[in-house]
């Protein structure tokens, strides 16, 4: 009798079990992919996407066309972001009804609230206004100030643009939490039915992004109109619920490798080609999504003994929060400009040091405090121990 055939996933069990402990979820690796991710988004600022900038530099033609669309595609970290975010967050909320038979969807909004209110807060009320009087093209106008102060600042840069503003990229910040506004009472009802359920609201997602965007392309709209539209954005949130809603087996080394390196090449191949005002968003967003899911599959180890290596990434993916928040004012104010023409690698390198050293700063005296009150609203921690 033939072997019966072995899956590499699996849906999540949706019986709950009231009486289980619930267990610790916390997984290095991903620490260090929010860290890379963050990176990308540094790189996409800190250097030129231009081909005839790298020409200007001396690179040759080949290898300025290839480091100009590594740049473009370093932008697409976004994807990254939001497609482990919407993971964790998913895997966590069916963790909690798993163990609980229920989520408590107060204490999410709680544990939102005191993981991103507090640097949020600050820096709107407190940095940006300072760095607006050294440097008056940093200023908000009204309405969008309020649009950020909401969670809707991706509408502002959606309609009135990025402008010359290092703190526009909050723009990603309010998709997020627009979309966890409603995501706990989502999969609070679905799991009623069960995981499968689950399944199909993040292909209806999937459809909504791709309706979404044909639409803004039928009417003309310009970047940033497509690249800011929560609806439009939904590919990668939805790809990350829906990985949270498989169970995954172990996977070989080399299988995970193949992952890792095939989902980069796909985000720096759709990178260097796309172009956010005309169709290629139709093809591209979704294979960056899937790529990001790729990565996500090839990074989650079943058994990973963490070295000095993993630490230290780790480390840099926890405070990734205030890198990536910092990150561009950091290089405004040592000078590197908001679309450069020359390549300013020191500055850069000085740059991604200082935005560490402040985000550390950040994170041991802003954020900490914080996210220990909000240990006490934790069913599943998700923090080191």
């Amino acid at each position: 009798m033939a072997a019966k055939p072995q899956v590499a996933f699996e849906l999540f069990s949706p019986t709950p079990k009231p009486e289980a402990q619930p267990a610790r979820f916390y997984r290095p690796e991903l620490d260090a992919l929010r860290f890379g991710a963050f990176f990308a988004v540094f790189l996409h600022h800190a250097f030129p996407d231009s081909m005839k900038s790298w020409i200007a530099f001396g690179a040759p033609r080949p290898l300025a066309a290839l480091l100009a669309g590594a740049v473009r595609a370093g932008g697409l970290g976004v994807d990254l972001f939001f497609a482990l975010s919407a993971y964790l967050i998913t895997e966590l909320l069916l963790r909690e009804h798993e163990s609980r038979g229920r989520i408590n969807v107060q204490a999410f909004y709680l544990r939102r609230l005191l993981r991103i209110w507090p640097l949020y807060f600050f820096v709107l009320l407190l940095v940006q206004p300072a760095l607006q009087w050294w440097r008056p093209q940093e200023r908000f106008s009204p309405s969008d100030w309020t649009a950020f102060l909401l969670f809707a600042g991706n509408w502002a840069c959606a309609f009135h643009g990025f402008g010359e503003r290092s703190f526009s990229l909050l723009w990603s910040v309010s998709i997020e939490e627009q979309f966890y506004l409603t995501w706990p009472w989502v999969i609070r009802s679905a799991m009623h039915s069960g995981p499968a359920r689950v399944v199909r609201i993040c292909a209806a997602l999937l459809v909504t992004a791709t309706v979404a965007r044909v639409f803004l392309l039928w009417i003309g709209v310009a970047h940033p109109g497509i690249w800011c539209d929560t609806f439009a954005r939904l590919d990668p949130i939805a790809a990350g619920a829906w990985f949270a809603c498989l169970r995954t087996k172990p996977l070989a080394p080399a299988t995970r490798l193949a992952l890792i390196f095939g989902g980069a090449a796909t985000i720096a191949a759709v990178g260097a080609f796309i172009d956010n005002n005309n169709s290629t968003v139709l093809p591209g967003y979704p294979l960056v999504a899937a790529a990001a899911i790729a990565i996500l599959a090839g990074v989650l180890s079943p058994s990973l003994t963490p070295s000095p290596a993993l630490r230290a990434a780790a480390y840099l993916g926890k405070i990734s929060f205030g890198t990536y928040v910092f990150h561009r004012a950091v290089l405004t104010l040592l000078g590197v400009p908001f679309a450069p023409r020359t390549v300013l690698a020191g500055r850069a390198a000085l740059g991604l040091a200082a935005t560490i050293a402040i985000a550390a700063l950040s994170y041991r005296y802003l954020e900490s405090p914080f996210l220990r009150l909000k240990e006490r609203f934790t069913v599943i921690s998700s923090r080191r121990a």
